[in-house]
């Protein structure tokens, strides 16, 4: 049984940034991609974020909150995955929604995928692909079985 949808819009006049993670990195990021300040966004694996727009992700709030502002950014035009353990401390769920937020970012130009298990996701993230205005891929050390290869 899956749980209900938040609903982050009604929550976001009255959640803080602190409240949704504690990591000091990680809130300057937020705050930027919360307000449309963020050009490029990568999700990277525990101990590779080392610069602003780097984000290490520690539960599905925050996933489901990073979700929520990239689709609402209109200066993000580059998103990247880091490594392939990114998504670890998040439930299937919550990366399925974030996924599907994904594909309603419409000034996402740019992709990149460094080392990572592309075959669980490059599915979920197909409509972006066909609907975005993705100029520019970058896949590089990822798994891809043949099928997901054919795809892309």
């Amino acid at each position: 049984m899956s749980s209900p949808a938040v609903d982050y819009d009604a929550l976001e006049a009255t959640t803080t940034i602190e409240e949704i993670t504690e990591d000091e990195c990680d809130q300057e990021t937020l705050r930027s991609l919360k307000n449309d300040e963020l050009p490029s966004l990568w999700l990277r694996e525990t101990g590779l974020a080392d610069q602003h727009g780097d984000y290490e992700l520690r539960s599905s709030t925050e996933l489901g909150w990073l979700g929520h502002f990239m689709k609402k950014s209109t200066r993000l035009e580059s998103f990247g995955i880091l490594g392939g353990d990114v998504f670890h401390n998040c439930s299937e769920q919550s990366i399925d929604r974030f996924l599907f937020d994904l594909r309603k970012c419409n000034h996402i130009k740019k992709m990149h995928f460094v080392r990572t298990y592309l075959a669980e996701i490059i599915y979920k993230l197909g409509g972006a692909m066909k609907s975005n205005s993705i100029t520019h891929l970058v896949v590089e050390g990822c798994h891809l079985r043949v099928p997901e290869a054919t795809f892309l």
